[in-house]
């Protein structure tokens, strides 16, 4: 895959501006508020029709405008897309590929798959378990269109159980019904789950030990309640806790994914750079499985990602993706000069997007 062009209208700090790509490598630098991680959530809604930096679609849009557009032009094998995703306030968000419009924006995921390392990812060491879970759903949906069904119809499920324990005196041959359905769609959830990890694994651990120089031993588990029972006796058994609690106590809903270096929790024991170095294998880990499984290199987006990180690991992943095993990728940064002399000293032949202050109408 390889991004030709990209358009923006009225979205985040941006009123209007147009870029041209002809490189592998695109670097954009510019001081921090000049919107360079704006162009990389832009490209990001090309592909999941929606931003990593902000949920709500309405806050992507410039100022006190009433819309936002992005358009981008996709040369994939030998085929042209072109994307159009679209949101006026108060209305629904449009998406379409080649001017055809989307029924469910759920239908996207996959097509134009892509990776994105980024400062936020920190939250999936410091954050919570829900953290965790959308990363093995992000990915996991981006490969496979079934279980993002199986995920969509289990939310739903989850919360119409959660509301039913909230009514004074639940039926319980109604919540027998409702549990039966919740249950056939958490056993996929979970089968799938296990299965990715194992994919997953011995290429996380291969990219570690390429980025860290072999230093430490990193290493991923899958923590679930339904690896030890099945999901209809999990809630048969906390029925009662449920009820009183008012919400759903078990289930996929639940799981987390444990991360560790030298068998300690990461979260305490590691350094900044630690921590850095493993995310940043972790998401190399998910290109390359979405690679293999879909044979399609999907876009890497690399925001920010050359503070915390020593001289040898910057150079070990900028020598990585810059192989042909990797598409086409983006990276930002604050300091110009630092990133290009990377670039050059693998070498490596880019595209320089400079964004000065004042962001310029089209480059």
């Amino acid at each position: 895959m390889f991004l030709k062009a990209l358009h923006l209208v009225q979205f985040r700090s941006y009123q209007a501006i147009s870029l041209h790509f002809s490189r592998q490598a695109v670097l954009i630098t510019g001081q921090n508020g000049t919107g360079k991680t704006n162009l990389l959530d832009a490209i990001h809604h090309l592909s999941f029709s929606k931003g990593f930096l902000n949920p709500v679609d309405s806050q992507n849009i410039h100022e006190d405008e009433g819309f936002y557009v992005i358009r981008s032009e996709i040369a994939s094998g030998d085929k042209e897309f072109q994307l159009h995703c679209g949101l006026k306030k108060g209305q629904k968000k449009v998406f379409k590929l080649n001017n055809k419009e989307y029924e469910k924006l759920a239908h996207h995921i996959g097509k134009f798959p892509l990776v994105v390392i980024s400062p936020q990812d920190i939250n999936l060491v410091l954050g919570g378990s829900e953290e965790r879970r959308k990363f093995i759903d992000t990915v996991i949906s981006q490969y496979d269109p079934e279980y993002l069904a199986h995920l969509i119809r289990y939310n739903k499920l989850l919360q119409q159980r959660n509301a039913f324990l909230k009514q004074p005196a639940p039926n319980e041959e109604l919540l027998d019904v409702l549990d039966q359905q919740l249950v056939n769609e958490a056993e996929p959830l979970y089968t799938t789950r296990l299965r990715f990890l194992e994919m997953l694994q011995p290429l996380f651990a291969q990219n570690y030990q390429l980025v860290s120089n072999g230093a430490e031993q990193a290493g991923l588990s899958y923590d679930s309640k339904l690896a030890e029972n099945a999901m209809a006796t999990l809630l048969q058994q906390n029925r009662r806790k449920d009820m009183l609690l008012q919400h759903t106590s078990v289930g996929p809903h639940r799981d987390d994914l444990e991360m560790s270096i030298d068998g300690y929790p990461l979260r305490k024991f590691a350094s900044q750079g630690q921590q850095k170095t493993f995310l940043i294998a972790l998401k190399l880990a998910e290109f390359d499985l979405i690679y293999q499984l879909k044979n399609i290199k999907p876009f890497l987006l690399l925001d920010d990602i050359f503070e915390k990180l020593d001289q040898h690991r910057i150079t070990a992943l900028i020598s990585l993706v810059n192989n042909q095993h990797f598409g086409q990728f983006f990276i930002t940064d604050s300091h110009p000069e630092r990133a290009a002399d990377i670039l050059n000293s693998i070498p490596c032949e880019f595209d320089h997007i400079r964004l000065p202050e004042e962001v310029p109408q089209t480059v």
